[in-house]
């Protein structure tokens, strides 16, 4: 079972304190630009556990051959999706 990031955990969490009278006030454009700003967020914290990783990696080693870090990027991309669902978006 994936866990949900903090980033999508708050969102959920939003759109329930804001409730059905207020959303359905919306107008379609604004609830368009809350669905892309929640891709958004939940794209820039995945990047940002990626570039975590990343770091703790190149903390332990000093140098990566090219097909190294290949493989790492795509370590770090499948431990994001395993832990967080794959990118499921809002």
């Amino acid at each position: 079972m994936s866990k949900q990031s903090s980033v999508e955990w708050y969102i959920n969490n939003l759109i329930e304190i804001l409730g059905d009278e207020i959303c359905n006030k919306l107008t379609i454009e604004q609830i368009n630009k809350i669905h892309n700003l929640g891709n958004q967020a939940v794209a820039m914290h995945k990047e940002e556990i990626k570039e975590a990783r990343e770091d703790g990696h190149t903390s332990t080693y000093t140098e990566y051959d090219s097909d190294t870090k290949l493989y790492l990027e795509g370590r770090h991309e499948q431990y994001y999706n395993e832990t967080y669902g794959g990118g499921e978006q809002c």
